[in-house]
């Protein structure tokens, strides 16, 4: 079969080109592969447009010079029965150095079932330091008032700035959660000589594919191991969803974020030099867990060869 060729002046190639790209190398396979790709390309095409919500965070993230509180399943558009979140626990999740607030995108509508859901975002565009974010977070708590229910959740570096408010708002705090803490990063092997930019963030200069940057960006922060970027794989092949994303729905929802995460997720050098200030009070902040009056629930991977997660989960576990 000829390859699918469209003219840079067709509109569906300027309006979605990356995509449009896509479908091109898709023609090119075997017809049973080719249907099968054509079917998630057209997947995207048909779910992956903003929603009113995600277009204004979206611009917000691009052009804010300050972090803000999100609801991220009402900004992509998660659209299924929820409790009234004014009846639930108040769950606040901290970014790591990322600072995009959304890559526990897949466990979000399930959490958002059991907890009022508010993600923190650190444009790219902010240089506020760990004290700053520390402040920022510590006000939204005591904001909150007595009597609901109010967990803070940290993920990476963003366990730093968690231990950090909760020891200093313990009285306002029900519980805090750890997720794969880098407070123990600078322990492992190799950390004083890898370069921020190689080993965690991916720059958003250069003409990087949309799909080969998110590959890059997920493998860089070892969110996905070998047999998940298999399963990944094999799924977008297959067709075969996650468990976590069964119904139109959630399949509507994943195909927003996920065409949102490249960007979200990259960037720029500056960023990144300045974000690496962030690690010492982190570590600092690791060092002083003995200190928590709160409950606390640690979860990390044993697979995580860049942090030591499972180590510092450990730890956590004897001094805590």
């Amino acid at each position: 079969s000829k390859p699918l060729r469209l003219s840079p002046t067709h509109p569906d190639a300027s309006r979605t080109p990356r995509v449009l790209s896509c479908i091109n190398t898709c023609w090119q396979v075997a017809p049973r592969q080719r249907r099968m790709w054509l079917l998630q390309a057209g997947a995207l095409l048909a779910y992956g447009s903003p929603t009113p919500a995600r277009a204004r965070t979206a611009r917000m993230a691009a052009t804010a010079d300050a972090p803000f509180w999100f609801d991220p399943c009402l900004e992509f558009g998660l659209d299924e029965p929820r409790p009234d979140a004014g009846t639930l626990p108040l769950l606040l999740v901290l970014p790591g150095a990322d600072g995009s607030g959304i890559t526990a995108w897949m466990q979000f509508p399930s959490l958002a079932q059991e907890y009022a859901v508010r993600a923190l975002c650190v444009p790219a565009g902010d240089r506020s330091s760990h004290a700053d974010l520390v402040a920022l977070v510590s006000q939204e708590v005591r904001s909150v008032g007595e009597g609901r229910e109010l967990f803070l959740l940290g993920e990476s570096m963003g366990s730093g700035v968690a231990i950090d408010v909760a020891l200093d708002v313990p009285q306002e705090l029900s519980g805090l959660l750890l997720v794969s803490p880098a407070t123990g990063w600078h322990r492992k092997l190799g950390y004083r000589i890898l370069t921020w930019r190689d080993s965690v963030l991916v720059s958003n200069r250069g003409p990087w594919p949309a799909l080969l940057q998110l590959v890059l960006t997920l493998s860089s922060y070892e969110l996905l191991d070998a047999a998940q970027v298999a399963s990944t794989f094999r799924r977008l092949l297959t067709g075969e969803k996650s468990p976590l994303l069964l119904g139109e729905a959630r399949t509507k929802y994943a195909w927003r974020v996920v065409t949102a995460l490249p960007a979200r997720l990259a960037l720029s050098p500056a960023t990144a030099s300045h974000r690496k200030g962030w690690a010492e009070p982190t570590f600092a902040a690791g060092r002083r867990v003995a200190e928590l009056q709160v409950p606390v629930l640690c979860v990390a991977g044993t697979a995580d060869l860049r942090v030591p997660a499972a180590d510092e989960a450990r730890r956590f576990e004897r001094e805590v």
